[in-house]
């Protein structure tokens, strides 16, 4: 089972907050949180939400492989496959992480997404 953990932008501070808030540390309306993918970068990084990353993603069938190694992708959750975009399994293909590696994040980071 994967750990669930989030990590919150705070929008007043402007900065990244990775330890659990306390409920008086923040309103509702000053952060924005971003669920754990449960995978790790190559250089055993957690992957967020809102994360910006390089890479690979090899499926069993080849026609669905997706390459991203020279254009960051942000990783976003998918409701309709209940996945993390580019992570997603499709329904018949086993996916593989290969060489993802982050870049950045959208909040910290905008200039790494064209």
């Amino acid at each position: 089972m994967r750990e669930l953990k989030f990590r919150f932008w705070d929008k007043q501070l402007r900065s990244m907050n990775y330890r659990k808030p306390l409920t008086y540390d923040f309103s509702v309306e000053d952060i924005i949180p971003m669920q754990f993918t449960g995978l790790k970068d190559k250089n055993d990084k957690d992957i967020f939400e809102g994360d910006i990353v390089t890479g690979h993603t090899e499926y069993e069938m080849s026609n669905d492989d997706r390459d991203f190694e020279d254009e960051p992708i942000v990783v976003s959750y998918d409701e309709r496959s209940a996945s993390f975009y580019p992570f997603m399994l499709n329904s018949r293909w086993r996916c593989d992480v290969v060489n993802i590696e982050i870049k950045g994040n959208i909040y910290e980071n905008p200039e790494l997404i064209k």
